[in-house]
């Protein structure tokens, strides 16, 4: 399918949905976190449900990955592609100094200039750091990735390629739960299989009927819920690699409500909707960035109020919207700021390039 050119001004909306839904799920399965799930025993259907709502949450990374292969399957080897990067870079630079500055004025950790700049330089200043680290290398290779992508001209070979990368990034993670079965030296590669998914939905204009969709997202949640409560069963929640990013379970559940949200029509939506909506996913990647600094700002207070988990649940609404609200005014500080300097080191750029 041949990429559509719209006008600067015009924007996909499910496309700005799915962003901004993203940078929500990220704060929202840091609640789980936040709010001591990870330290309780897995028993009873409670803890299930719970469970379950931790794997929803958990399609967060995938639909920024999804909407990687989505949206850049096309982009070929340019100089001006890769000055692209410049956004992502300073906005990483200016949430991590903010992390950084974070830990020394509020957290109390000691700080020098140098530990501070080597605190950022190794991605650590910042908690969501990890997720920079990754996609700038996926950044680097996007170009090469979609000549592989345009290289396998059928699209039985595309699918191929899909399925192959599915077995070396998630077939093992599952199988691998509780012995070493099959190799797993490759399961690190699943960004990878996200973003060719996300080129597969795009080249091949995929859909799904919102029954089936639907019906298929809490299934694979349902699973997902299922397969931690199995792995951790009267004990407190065992990590696996099998109930995170690279989980079969989390791989389907992400592309289908991908698909559901795709299609959903927003167009008779109001003005003012339209516009949250779209600031939300502009504001995307710095909302995930400085998140952290205001989960441990207001999560001590939650903790200290409400000491018994349970009784915690029900701040959900109001911790995610808190961290969410804060996590937006300073992004968009930091957008303002950012796009100042890209602006500013950009044109130099342009010119010796």
């Amino acid at each position: 399918m041949e990429e559509k050119r719209l006008p600067e001004k015009q924007r996909d909306l499910n496309l700005d949905f799915i962003r901004g839904l993203a940078a929500f799920l990220v704060i929202a399965v840091h609640f789980m976190m936040m709010s001591e799930f990870y330290y309780q025993t897995m028993a009873g259907g409670r803890m299930y449900l719970l469970g379950c709502v931790r794997m929803a949450f958990m399609n967060c990374v995938p639909l920024f990955l999804l909407l990687s292969g989505y949206l850049c399957c096309e982009k070929k080897l340019s100089k001006g592609y890769y000055l692209g990067v410049l956004r992502v870079v300073v906005a990483y630079l200016l949430c991590s100094g903010v992390s950084v500055f974070y830990r020394w004025w509020r957290l109390g950790e000691e700080m020098s200039l140098l530990h501070a700049g080597r605190m950022v330089l190794d991605y650590s200043g910042i908690a969501t750091g990890w997720y920079i680290e990754m996609y700038l290398g996926l950044f680097l290779l996007i170009p090469f990735l979609n000549m592989l992508w345009r290289g396998a001209e059928s699209k039985g070979a595309r699918k191929a390629l899909i399925v192959t990368l599915l077995v070396l990034a998630s077939l093992p993670v599952l199988v691998n739960v509780r012995y070493s079965i099959l190799p797993d030296w490759w399961k690190g590669i699943y960004p990878l299989a996200y973003y060719f998914l996300g080129a597969w939905f795009r080249t091949y204009d995929t859909r799904i009927s919102w029954g089936k969709g639907l019906l298929g997202f809490l299934a694979a949640v349902a699973a997902g819920g299922a397969l931690v409560y199995v792995t951790s069963r009267n004990q407190m929640f065992v990590w696996t690699e099998a109930t995170d990013w690279a989980g079969p379970t989390v791989v389907c559940s992400a592309c289908l409500l991908f698909l559901v949200l795709r299609q959903i029509r927003l167009d008779g939506l109001p003005g003012g909707v339209k516009w949250c909506i779209a600031k939300g996913s502009e504001l995307s990647l710095n909302i995930y960035l400085v998140s952290w600094c205001f989960d441990n700002a207001f999560y001590p207070v939650l903790w200290e109020k409400v000491p018994d988990f349970m009784a915690r649940m029900p701040f959900f609404p109001v911790m995610t919207l808190a961290v969410y609200l804060c996590s937006a005014v300073v992004a968009q500080v930091l957008e303002w700021v950012g796009g100042w300097i890209v602006k500013g080191v950009k044109k130099p750029l342009e010119k010796l390039l």
